[in-house]
């Protein structure tokens, strides 16, 4: 999970490597967009911070308070494609499920 501008809750993966680093500008428009980004295969792959860390965003939504938005939710790939199954119905859903929730709560 990020706010406007870096990393501030990591899950899952090594917390050092991710939390408080910048976000590329590559997910800031996305966040700027509004809507659900979702990797397909083929296409040019989405890195979330400029350190150098392997993986790419799969799926990422804003999060929308108040009509302002607050950060974004992603979900990170391994690195490895072929060993990944993108466009997943279940993943989408969970990560937009998050970020609204988390829209709504901010905005109480």
């Amino acid at each position: 999970m990020t706010d406007r501008d870096a990393v501030i809750a990591v899950s899952g993966l090594p917390k050092k490597e991710y939390l408080e680093k910048k976000l590329t500008p590559e997910i800031e428009r996305v966040m700027e967009g509004r809507s659900l980004y979702s990797y397909s295969s083929g296409e040019d792959r989405i890195a979330l911070i400029d350190e150098g860390m392997p993986g790419f965003v799969r799926v990422a939504m804003p999060i929308v308070s108040d009509g302002d938005v607050v950060g974004c939710v992603c979900s990170l790939s391994g690195g490895d494609e072929r060993k990944e199954n993108f466009g997943e119905d279940v993943e989408t859903k969970l990560i937009a499920t998050a970020a609204a929730f988390l829209g709504h709560q901010i905005g109480d």
